[in-house]
């Protein structure tokens, strides 16, 4: 009796950790929507309009943070040209 007591107090105690609260954000206080990031305050002076990338990487891990590492270290290493050819694997 004293076992099937104390493995109900634990069922509901982990039962009850599921309806944790969390803290919810501030208000905004104001809202500009000339600032931030928006696509029309993006400065290109020197760039060329022939090509642009947007990334969203997800998840919240260890592993998720190494891939978009390794990911943005690899788009950052300089090309020799632009065309891959067959051989280049």
């Amino acid at each position: 009796m004293r076992v099937h007591h104390a493995l109900l107090w634990i069922v509901a105690v982990l039962l009850g950790g599921g309806c944790a609260h969390y803290p919810e954000n501030a208000r905004l206080k104001h809202y500009d929507p000339q600032c931030g990031y928006r696509f029309r305050n993006l400065t290109n002076t020197g760039n060329s309009d022939s090509l642009q990338v947007y990334l969203a990487f997800s998840g919240g891990g260890t592993r998720a943070a190494a891939l978009s590492y390794g990911v943005l270290e690899e788009l950052r290493a300089p090309r020799s040209s632009g065309r891959a050819s067959p051989g280049d694997c």
